[in-house]
């Protein structure tokens, strides 16, 4: 039989568990400040006597030429090309999106670099549940693909293969 004493240490477990699962869900994959709180849960889970949780689960961009269902995958957060990183864009509210697209126009990087960019920040904002946010990026994008179809347009009489006749 549980006595009081137990049963209300339990119960004060139980609460702990819950409310470190949820923060370690919400940080960033991966994260030291995640693999800390995960080392927290796992001494809570110890007592409640549930199996642990792994602790190293390293994200892996994947390799030129690797397939795209692979073990060994990018993701949403992984930085493939730190090198060619715009510095400093966000989704925090509507003016930080805003200031972001003003970054990603004036970055000098190539027209495919740019919409990467900003495809990758609307998606993070979308997963965030942000969308006033991914549609400030959206309406970049839809931009960005009228002057990619111009630009195609421009090329095509040119890239026509000659006929045999």
């Amino acid at each position: 039989m549980i006595t009081c004493r137990e049963f209300t240490e339990n119960s004060k477990d139980r609460v702990l568990h819950l409310s470190l699962m949820t923060k370690a869900l919400k940080t960033m994959p991966g994260s030291p400040k995640q693999k800390e709180i995960i080392k927290q849960l796992n001494k809570v889970r110890k007592r409640l006597k549930l199996e642990p949780l792994k602790e190293d689960n390293p994200r892996i961009a994947r390799k030129k030429g690797q397939p795209a269902g692979s073990d060994k995958h990018s993701d949403l957060y992984t930085d493939e090309n730190p090198k060619g990183t715009i510095k400093g864009l966000g989704f925090k509210d509507v003016a930080t999106a805003k200031a972001s697209v003003n970054k990603i126009k004036n970055s000098g990087k190539a027209h495919a670099h740019k919409i990467q960019a900003a495809i990758a920040m609307e998606q993070r904002a979308r997963v965030m549940g942000k969308t006033a946010e991914a549609a400030v990026y959206r309406s970049y994008i839809n931009a960005m693909k009228k002057k990619t179809k111009e630009k195609n347009e421009e090329t095509e009489p040119n890239s026509q293969r000659p006929t045999n006749t």
